[in-house]
Order: structure tokens, then sequence, then C-alpha cells
């Protein structure tokens, strides 16, 4: 952003402070761009805009350097100090981990206790069971404890985040069990897809045909959500007989060294019959975020409830896994992780779950043409704590500690 205002700023030869709002049309005048620039460009001019709104307008290294307040005073000061230490995203992400817990508190900073940090944690765990299914991830909790740490370090003040790591249960967060879509609620959506690419309406036709390649994208290939929006008819190799798709950039759009990626032959025939050469399955300025919530639009649209974009990922890993005869590494191979634990948190191990009896290639059944009227299966549940609820098992704290129960990581007993 900071290399698009200087740009400007040399070109129209004014203060970085006075960029017209046409700088992006003066800049560019008389010169053939393309449209996606001149977006890039007005996107930067207005994050730029917004930036100096909030009494933030000097320059470093070149680049506009936001100015952050807080109306703590100690949070201030202990930014401060960390910007002479660490980097400044570092120093940002610790003051604002702070300078949260202390607005949600209702507290100066200083004056926080061991419940109020508990209890943020607590609030925090419990909106993302409702949003995503799961609990914080082990990572997340950490770092609020270790901003946590370094303040009252800074402060010169006892460390309440030791008793706070002991209660809640850390171990185990992260072998949180991504459940696979169940076989049926796959097969609804792709009819419902492929019904929908038959409508006569120009736009609902578009949006059937997209739904199905990610549908299939990422149940039967197991590419991740980032990794669809990269994918095109031209992404499709060939070696040795055998369909390939070719990954080689990273979320940034970044080129690495090419990974091929097993193609099923449903994937083959959907992007070879409906993509033309050079058409991407996503628009170019979708984000990872803005696809995986167009997917579980999708989804919601068609009555089914409950779709995350990892359970395709999931259902493919766990496919997979019984396809190979229960060959853990085959998996881990094919998924691409660094880390078999990784792996195993995409396979259902049980085999007598009905659910996740489907094959690797999803059969031939899938491709057929589908009725004309489907009903929608059962809505997929949300994942449940096999705990009692925190809202429900810790009192208030007013005046008096209560006893607490350990926040228990989603999907273990």
């Amino acid at each position: 952003m900071a290399g698009h205002i200087m740009a400007m700023v040399r070109r129209l030869d004014v203060e970085p402070t006075e960029l017209p709002t046409n700088a992006v049309h003066l800049h560019f005048r008389g010169r053939t761009v393309s449209a996606k620039t001149c977006k890039v460009y007005e996107d930067s001019r207005k994050a730029f805009a917004r930036w100096l709104d909030n009494g933030a307008s000097i320059f470093r290294d070149g680049g506009p350097k936001r100015i952050i307040e807080y109306a703590d005073e100690d949070v201030a000061a202990f930014h401060k100090r960390l910007c002479t230490s660490k980097s400044e995203t570092t120093a940002d992400r610790y003051a604002h981990q702070v300078a949260m817990i202390a607005r949600e508190a209702g507290k100066a900073a200083r004056d926080l206790t061991e419940d109020d940090l508990y209890d943020h944690i607590q609030d925090r765990d419990d909106k993302n069971m409702r949003s995503r299914g799961r609990a914080l991830r082990a990572n997340s909790v950490t770092a609020k404890l270790s901003a946590m740490r370094a303040f009252l370090r800074f402060m010169h003040l006892p460390d309440i985040t030791r008793d706070v790591r002991e209660e809640i249960n850390l171990a185990g967060r992260d072998e949180a069990h991504t459940p696979p879509i169940p076989k049926e609620t796959l097969k609804f959506l792709l009819d419902c897809a492929q019904l929908d690419a038959q409508d006569s309406a120009r736009e609902v036709a578009e949006t059937g045909k997209r739904a199905r390649t990610m549908l299939l994208l990422g149940s039967t290939s197991g590419l991740r959500i980032h990794e669809i929006l990269l994918i095109g008819r031209e992404s499709l190799v060939w070696r040795d007989g055998v369909a390939y798709l070719e990954l080689n950039k990273t979320k940034s759009g970044r080129r690495l060294p090419s990974v091929y990626q097993r193609a099923s032959a449903q994937v083959v025939a959907d992007l070879t019959e409906n993509y033309r050469r050079k058409e991407a399955v996503c628009p170019s300025d979708w984000t990872p975020r803005k696809a995986a919530e167009w997917l579980v639009a999708f989804a919601i649209k068609h009555g089914v409830t409950g779709l995350r974009s990892h359970m395709l990922r999931a259902r493919f890993g766990t496919s997979l896994y019984r396809e190979t005869g229960k060959d853990i590494i085959a998996v881990k191979i094919y998924m691409r992780h660094k880390d078999i634990g990784t792996t195993q948190r995409y396979v259902v191990i049980e085999e007598d779950d009905p659910a996740h009896d489907v094959a690797f290639s999803l059969g031939s059944d899938w491709t057929a043409t589908p009725p004309r009227e489907v009903t929608p299966p059962t809505s997929i549940p949300a994942p449940t704590r096999p705990q009692e609820s925190l809202t429900t098992a810790t009192a208030p704290r007013k005046g008096t500690r209560s006893q607490r129960v350990p926040i228990a990581p989603s999907g273990t007993a």
C-alpha cells in the first residue's frame, strides 16, 4: 500500500495528506492499465484516507505508519516500550490484547485480576464454539496469556497468568477433530448445484456451476479453500496418463515450485466441460474468507446449516483413509501435511459409521443426473462439548471467588 501512495504522490507532486479523491484517475491518465490495477490503487488510497482520519499522518521508512492511541496510559506506555525491543506488529498485538481484556472488564489494565483474565478467555471460548463449532486454539490462548504476562512484568506486578494457565486445559486443544461432511449431505448439495447450473437465469447458473466445482475440489481432491481460489481449467495437467491439479501459488499469489495434487474423474469432467481456457473457478477479487462464507451461504440457501469448508477436506481424508486400507501415511502424503497428528484430526477411524462409508472416487452414481426434486437432509449438527457449558457451570463472581470448571478442548472426552 505504501508503494502505491508514494507513486501517486511523486507523479502528482503533492503532499501525501493532500491526495485528491481522483488521484488514481490522474495517476494513470494517458496510460493503459487494467481495471484490477486501478482497483488496487483505489483501495490503497481509501485505506490511507482512513488512516489520516484516525490521526495517523506520519511517514517512516518511505511508507505510512499508523499511530495507535490507547486510552489507558499504562497500555500506551507498554506499547511504546515494546516498539523499542520487538517488531511493530508484535507490539500492536500485545498491547491490543491487554487493552481488550481491560475494556471488557471495565477496569484499568493495572487493576485486572485473575478472574478477569479467566472470564475473558471463557467468553472468547464460548463465542468461538458458537460461531466456528470449536474451542479456541491453544496458540490463541497462549498469545493472550503471553501478552498479559509481558504487561504485568512491565508494570512490576504479580503474575496472575500462572494459575489461569493451569486451570485452562491447553493439552489437546489443537487435536480437535474436524468432522467430515456426511455423504448424504454432500450428495444433496452436489445435486442442488447441478440443478442450479441448468437454470435459465444466468446468475443462478453461474452460482450452481461454481458451487459444484468447489464442492468437488474440496471433497474429492482435498484442496484447501485458498487453493480452490487459484484453480482453473489450465490447472489440469497430465502425467503418465493421470490427471493432476497443479498448485504453484501461495495465498497471496506468490509463485512457488509446483505441487501436483490428484484430480478425481469428476473434477476433470467438471473443469473441462464447464470452464473456458484461463477461466478461474472463483472471481479474482475473492479472499479465502469470502469464498468460505459464500460456500456456507450456498448451503444455507438449500436448507443445510452447520457446513464449514474444512469438512470437505475431512471427507477427502476419511474416504482416502478407508480406500487405502487405513494407511495413514499415504493419507498424510496426499493431504500434504507436515505432521501426522494433523492428518489424524481429519480422519474418522471408526469402522461402523455408515455415514462415512463412501469410496474415495465418490462412485459413478454421483455424476448421474439428479432428480428434479430433492429433499434436503438433516442439518449438520453443531459439535457439543462433553462437559457442561461454562456459562451454566461457573457461577457469577461477585465479591467471592467461586470454584471453576476447567475449559475442556473441543473433541475430547
